[in-house]
C-alpha cells in the first residue's frame, strides 16, 4: 500500500520510525501506519509492505529505495479570452 508519512513518530524509537496513512485511513478517527524506513520525510507517499497489526494500528515496511512523489504545483490558469473582454 502507498502510505502518506505525516512525521516522525514519537519517543526515542522515532529515527527510522515514521507515522502514516493509507487511503482508506481518516485522521483523528483510524488507526495509524507506523513505517520504518530510511529518508522518508513529511509529505511523502511511500510504498509500503504491511508487517503486522498492534490493535486498530499497521505497521509497514517501506520499499528499498521508495520514489519521491509529491504533488505538482498546480500551473496558473490562462484567462479565457473572450469577445466581450477589451483591453482599455
Amino acid at each position: 500500500l502507498d502510505v502518506l508519512i505525516d512525521g516522525p513518530a514519537p519517543g526515542p524509537e522515532g529515527k527510522n520510525l515514521w507515522v502514516g496513512r493509507t487511503y482508506a485511513d481518516a485522521p483523528d478517527v483510524d488507526g495509524l501506519t507506523y513505517v520504518r524506513g530510511n529518508a522518508l520525510e513529511p509529505g511523502d507517499l511511500a510504498p509500503c509492505t504491511i508487517v503486522g497489526t498492534e490493535g486498530y494500528d499497521s505497521l509497514a515496511r517501506a520499499e528499498a529505495s521508495p520514489p519521491k512523489r509529491r504533488r505538482a504545483r498546480p500551473r496558473p490558469r490562462k484567462k479565457p479570452s473572450s469577445p466581450f473582454t477589451t483591453l482599455n
